[in-house]
Order: structure tokens, then C-alpha cells, then sequence
């Protein structure tokens, strides 16, 4: 059974550390909804600034650590970098099956966690500034899918929506 919570709701949250588990409450924010312009231009425009920002803000994160940090993970059970890393440019490639199967009337979700992809994602881009440059690349073919639209595809305004509002979204996930 699915449960429903509202954004000012305070909801119990159980966390496990160090094997124990404790009940927290914690209040529900509201997330954004970002503005989607009607012009696919400026919606390409808007998307590529957010990009560009996230591109950069990644490079200079990963300036501050050597490759071999960034095949580490923090913590048993938690993702490395470069793991991280993967998992943008799989989920980035997981818009693009997702936006093609919009397009035909299906509905799947989006992945970009399965060991396998990471496993082949790492082999082709084996240190952090490969991943980058593999994943600005995803969000760059991202955008040009979606400026590709054609105006039948364009037309149907649910589905346009569905697929801006997914490209918009972007931005807090990375």
C-alpha cells in the first residue's frame, strides 16, 4: 500500500547507523515546481544553463580529489565518486530510452542504478574526468532529443509537459 504525505506533514522516519535503528520525525517540504516554457527553444536554453552549472560544479569537485579517491566508497553499502559519476550518465541514458517510449504512448521508468551499468559505464570511462565528460555529453544528446521533437510531437501538449518537466527536473538530482 502506497502512503500519500503532504508537503508540512511531520512523519515518522526510521534511520539505522552503526547497526542501531532509531524513529525520527521529520517535516515535508515542498519540492519546486519548475516554470516549463511552451517554446522548446527556451526550454533547451534554460536546461543548458543548468547544465553548464552542474558540469562546472562537478569538474571543480573532482579537481580537489585523485582518481583513486574517487573509486572509493565512504562506506560499506555507499557509492564512490565515480560510482556516482556512473550512475548520472546511466540515468542520463535512461531519460533517453524513457523519452522515445513517452513518444510512442508507453510509460517506463527511468533507471541508472543497476551494477552492470555502472560495471560497463567505469570500463568505458575509467576515471572521474572521463565520467564527467561521458555524462556532459548524455545531457547534451538530452537536449538535442528534445529540441529534435517534431511539431506532432510537440503538439501533444501531456506529453511534451511529461518530457520537460523530467529535463527540468534535472537540476536537483545531480
Amino acid at each position: 500500500a502506497y502512503l500519500t504525505w503532504k508537503a508540512g506533514q511531520r512523519v515518522p522516519f526510521a534511520v539505522i547507523r552503526a547497526g542501531k535503528r532509531k524513529t525520527i520525525t521529520v517535516e515535508l517540504g515542498k519540492r519546486p515546481v519548475p516554470e516549463i516554457p511552451d517554446d522548446p527553444a527556451e526550454l533547451i536554453e534554460q536546461v543548458r544553463q543548468t547544465h553548464e552549472q552542474s558540469i562546472a560544479e562537478l569538474r571543480t569537485a573532482i579537481l580537489m580529489i585523485t582518481d583513486e579517491q574517487a573509486g572509493l566508497a565512504p562506506a560499506e553499502g555507499e557509492w564512490s565518486v565515480k560510482q556516482v559519476l556512473a550512475h548520472l550518465s546511466a540515468a542520463e541514458r535512461g531519460f533517453h530510452a524513457w523519452v522515445a517510449n513517452v513518444l510512442i504512448g508507453e510509460q517506463t521508468p527511468i533507471t541508472g542504478h543497476l551494477p552492470e551499468q555502472f560495471a560497463a559505464i567505469l570500463a568505458s570511462a575509467p576515471t572521474a574526468g572521463a565520467l564527467v565528460d561521458r555524462f556532459e555529453h548524455d545531457l547534451t544528446e538530452s537536449r538535442a532529443i528534445v529540441a529534435s521533437l517534431t511539431p506532432e510531437h510537440r503538439a501533444n501538449k501531456w506529453r511534451y509537459r511529461q518530457i520537460a518537466q523530467q529535463l527540468v527536473g534535472f537540476g536537483s538530482h545531480t
